[in-house]
């Protein structure tokens, strides 16, 4: 099964640099990401599926897939606990 998620309607992003700050309009909570995130960020909202973004990001980063793996479900689970993300 593909895994694809939709960013909440009352988040705000701003990108400065390569980091991308993320406003939660419902409870004023701001979030910054760094290159890596901002990175993932950007194939959240193009719709990248999830299975897809590791090995991208190992391509990228030269990283090993299970760090990266893990990373992303960390960010991930940050991002759904603070209702920054939905899944569809």
């Amino acid at each position: 099964m593909t895994a694809h998620l939709k960013v909440s309607n009352h988040v705000i992003e701003s990108l400065m640099g390569d980091r991308v700050f993320l406003h939660d309009r419902s409870n004023g909570n701001y979030f910054s990401l760094d290159a890596a995130g901002t990175m993932i960020w950007k194939h959240i909202k193009a719709g990248t599926a999830m299975e897809d973004i590791p090995p991208i990001l190992a391509r990228k980063y030269g990283e090993d897939i299970d760090r990266i793996k893990h990373d992303l479900c960390h960010l991930l689970s940050a991002l759904f606990t603070n209702n920054i993300l939905q899944g569809m």
